[in-house]
């Protein structure tokens, strides 16, 4: 991780209903990655925009040394989210 920049970039987040109900599937494409990375949707919480202000993942997509992402977002301000989790991943968005 760069000292300059703390917080790895994340593309984008797709959000994908289970056509059964029972999970969602979660792609997060991060930035400098090929592939994106597949997580199930354990919460997510939206605010009234519907832009993501919490989101529980069921496995761990970050590592030790990560303290946030920072989502990319066209014509608009970038959002940050602080990340946790020792077994998953915990997003919530830093206002």
């Amino acid at each position: 991780m760069n000292a300059l920049k703390p917080y790895k970039t994340i593309n984008e987040i797709q959000i994908v209903p289970d056509e059964h109900g029972l999970a969602e599937t979660v792609y997060i494409r991060l930035s400098g990655l090929s592939m994106a990375i597949t997580a199930k949707c354990l919460e997510i919480r939206t605010d009234k925009q519907g832009n993501i202000a919490y989101i529980l993942l069921d496995r761990l997509i970050h590592s030790d040394s990560d303290i946030g992402f920072e989502l990319q977002k066209p014509d608009h301000d970038n959002i940050y989210y602080a990340v946790s989790g020792c077994y998953v991943s915990e997003l919530c968005r830093i206002d």
